[in-house]
């Protein structure tokens, strides 16, 4: 499609998918909001303190994700397909190596993490609850 198409056409239909993404991303963070405010202030409060890790977190996936694409996409321009192959296998990797440090390292350092934003210890007992399912996800 790269090779073949006109710039014009392509560029749209590759940037459809990627808006489409950030929107669900953006509804899926009000609509947590919304859910969990239901909760109470102290739930709303976590989501809110936690927010920033999730934002670095999605950050980092979009790096790996956008790099890897372009690695994909030389391979493919050189007709390349051990290095189609390699580069998505690098990028999921990595990928899945990040997710599991994140995972350790967020469950492992969840209160202190916590306990330096605020001193309400409802906060705190409600960020750990959460972000633990937050990044035992990532």
């Amino acid at each position: 499609m790269m090779l073949e198409e006109p710039v014009q056409q392509v560029i749209p239909r590759l940037a459809v998918p990627t808006i489409i993404s950030m929107l669900i991303s953006s509804i899926y963070n009000m609509a947590d909001t919304y859910f969990v405010s239901q909760l109470g202030t102290s739930a709303s409060g976590a989501v809110g303190v936690i927010f920033s890790a999730m934002s670095i977190i999605q950050a980092i996936a979009f790096m790996f994700g956008m790099g890897s694409g372009t690695n994909v996409s030389h391979a493919l321009g050189a007709k390349d397909e051990k290095g189609v192959n390699r580069a998505a296998t690098n990028g999921i990797m990595l990928l899945f190596i990040c997710g599991l440090i994140f995972m350790i390292g967020g469950v492992t350092i969840v209160r202190p993490y916590f306990e330096m934003q605020t001193d309400i210890e409802e906060i705190v007992k409600s960020g750990i609850d959460y972000t633990t399912i937050v990044m035992v996800g990532s």
